[in-house]
């Protein structure tokens, strides 16, 4: 299990955040109703993060998780207090074959993410052959998730888009490109 923390950009200092999890009668934001089961404490094991910018301090972290389950936790951050606080609101399953590094939110609500391999094949026979083991896959609650044709890599890694959403800039691990 991993975790979240703040950190002052000012004087370096950090601290865990801690999220601010559902209780038992919680309903899910119906734009993750297929989200299984609510994320528990010990469940959290985060990789990439991203946030979609919302108004008035108000805005939503995504983060990968690989702990319990390979998914896009989904939290509300409030940036309103005194330092931010962040509520779990649902989270997005990944697929069968596919090991999430990065998200980022597209401009008409969906997600993109990166998918570093197959998790069933043997890496390392991957990338020594030169295999393209990547990919990026996009998803909306309307259709769930697809693949971006033309975005398998070598170690698909970071992620960023465009300001339009025309363009994504990856990060192409085994291959050292971007």
């Amino acid at each position: 299990p991993g975790a979240l923390y703040l950190i002052n950009s000012e004087d370096k200092s950090w601290k865990p955040l801690q999220p601010r999890l559902p209780e038992d009668n919680f309903q899910m934001e119906q734009v993750y109703k297929d989200c299984p089961v609510p994320l528990k404490k010990d469940q959290l094991s985060p990789g990439g993060i991203n946030m979609r910018l919302g108004n008035n301090g108000r805005h939503t972290l995504y983060v990968v998780n690989f702990g319990g389950r390979a998914s896009i936790e989904v939290f509300n951050m409030n940036m309103d207090a005194q330092e931010p606080t962040i509520t779990w609101v649902g989270c997005v399953v990944m697929p069968e074959k596919t090991s999430p590094n990065s998200v980022v939110p597209l401009p008409d609500g969906g997600l993109a993410v990166t998918s570093f391999a197959d998790p069933t094949k043997d890496l390392k026979e991957q990338l020594l052959s030169g295999e393209k083991t990547g990919k990026i896959l996009e998803w909306f609650s309307e259709t769930g998730w697809k693949l971006v044709p033309g975005s398998e890599l070598r170690g698909n890694n970071g992620i960023e888009i465009s300001p339009d959403g025309q363009w994504y800039y990856v990060a192409e691990w085994a291959g050292q490109t971007f």
